[in-house]
């Protein structure tokens, strides 16, 4: 019967140290796993910071683009502005020379 103990005990002995170390490897397992959803995590989480960087230089730019286009805007409405007073006062001198002609030939036809 010791023999048979011996063998039990030694067997248990075997399956209990498979078991834990089964649970050991398990939970190292689980552990390295979430290690590396965390650092995949970071990462995904980094690679977002450097999109959203880009995204805030290009919202940058396209806003400095339009607020140029915006003031060449306002420039050309200044500038056009500017020309039909210009043709308005070219039409009334235009009118008056006109008048001028007309007076000067109506006098040279007296002479």
């Amino acid at each position: 019967m010791n023999t048979f103990t011996t063998v039990i005990s030694m067997a248990l002995a075997a399956a209990l140290s498979t078991v834990v170390t089964w649970f050991a490897a398990k939970k190292q397992s689980r552990a390295q796993i979430a290690k590396i959803r965390a650092e995949a995590t970071g990462k995904e989480l980094e690679n977002y910071r450097g999109m959203i960087a880009d995204m805030k230089e290009q919202v940058e730019f396209w806003k400095d683009q339009a607020e140029e286009y915006q003031k060449r805007f306002k420039d050309a409405m200044k500038a056009v502005e500017t020309m039909e007073c210009e043709v308005a006062r070219l039409k009334t001198d235009l009118q008056e020379a006109k008048r001028k002609i007309a007076k000067l030939e109506a006098n040279n036809d007296k002479n």
